[in-house]
């Protein structure tokens, strides 16, 4: 189940109940976190735990973990 959804230009990012992270859209600057530049049309798991908070932006998304740590991608 998805708990949170965040929306940047033309990408997406969705947090489930168990922590994992799933991104989907146009994937130019890297916005996905996937370490690709490639575009998803459909969610792609980028974290498989421990996300607990996400933000998008234009062309960047962010996440936070639960051990406290904060991830950036795209520009």
């Amino acid at each position: 189940m998805f708990v949170a959804v965040a929306a940047g230009a033309r990408h997406s990012l969705f947090l489930k109940s168990d922590g994992s992270l799933w991104a989907m859209g146009v994937n130019n600057y890297g916005q996905l976190g996937d370490g690709s530049h490639s575009n998803a049309f459909a969610p792609r798991r980028i974290v498989s735990a421990g996300v607990i908070a996400i933000a998008a932006g234009a062309f960047h998304s962010l996440f936070l973990k639960s051990d406290g740590t904060t991830l950036g991608h795209g520009q």
